[in-house]
């Protein structure tokens, strides 16, 4: 008889706060235009970004990014509430 010890279940690495880098930002970006040229809605894009970017902060700004679409914002508007994240130049660009 093979004995059975019991295993941890597979779990993903914990988000981390630590600052957006321009890094996250260009990974983040590029992602959001593959998954919008890709077929998805801008909400459906940015859901998905929210669940799998590991940048707690970035989340947290993605998912008040969400939340302003949802009550009718623009995209842009919704990116300027977010200086420290998404610079003016971004937010025109974007």
């Amino acid at each position: 008889m093979a004995s059975v010890a019991p295993t941890r279940a597979a779990t993903f690495p914990p988000r981390r706060r630590r600052r957006v880098s321009f890094q996250d930002l260009t990974v983040m970006t590029r992602q959001l235009a593959s998954l919008v040229g890709g077929g998805l809605t801008l909400m459906q894009a940015i859901d998905a970004l929210i669940e799998h970017t590991e940048n707690e902060r970035l989340a947290i700004a993605l998912r008040q990014v969400r939340e302003e679409l949802r009550g009718g914002g623009t995209f842009a508007e919704a990116l300027a509430k977010h200086p420290r994240l998404f610079s003016p130049l971004y937010v025109s660009i974007v």
